[in-house]
């Protein structure tokens, strides 16, 4: 019997899981098969969406409307076959990033060494894909600016480090984070509804 919870619980997380990605790419299966090729991994507001899916956070103010989609990606071999998949399959295309655009993942500059922005004409938001440091995917995930979106999708599953909190609908400011950035993700995140509090 608990096999059998297992498979459906496990079903349903891939369905809401490709619900969230059918919003910026048409294959998400195939997608994420690619993603485990290269040992990438989406996060950010994706990554949050799936983890409060069901929840009273739920697209509270339709704020899933126009998220982005976020791509980590360990080298930049992988984030090339990952521009040529999505080239190919989507008709993405490389487009400006801006300064002001940078500064949102600037959280840690040692985490990160490059991030390449992609659009699409079939798809009205974007995707940025976003190279790590030391071939590691994961590592700015853990330098983000807050607890609610250290959260990421892999090929297999969804890993939510601080569970506790996230699916509360809380999150706890990183006192590492520049304070602008702080200050600004916390407000953006305040107004789909969540609660952002400062580590004691």
């Amino acid at each position: 019997m608990c096999a059998l919870f297992r498979d459906v619980a496990r079903t349903e997380l891939r369905s809401r899981i490709n619900e969230q990605t059918r919003r910026h790419v048409t294959n998400p299966r195939e997608f994420y098969q690619l993603l485990g090729t290269v040992s990438a991994v989406v996060s950010g507001s994706t990554a949050l969406a799936v983890a409060v899916s069901g929840s009273s956070y739920d697209n509270k103010n339709n704020w899933q409307k126009n998220s982005d989609l976020d791509i980590y990606a360990p080298t930049i071999e992988a984030m090339d076959i990952i521009k040529q998949w999505l080239a190919t399959h989507d008709g993405y295309g490389v487009v400006r990033v801006t300064r002001n655009n940078l500064r949102h993942y600037w959280t840690s500059p040692a985490c990160i060494s490059t991030i390449v922005r992609l659009r699409s004409p079939r798809y009205t938001t974007h995707i940025d894909i976003i190279t790590a440091q030391a071939n590691t995917a994961t590592l700015p995930i853990v330098s983000f600016w807050g607890t609610l979106v250290m959260n990421m999708i892999t090929s297999t599953r969804l890993v939510i480090l601080y569970p506790r909190f996230t699916l509360a609908g809380k999150g706890v400011v990183n006192p590492h984070a520049l304070k602008a950035r702080q200050r600004d993700a916390s407000e953006k995140y305040k107004q789909r509804g969540f609660k952002i509090t400062k580590f004691p």
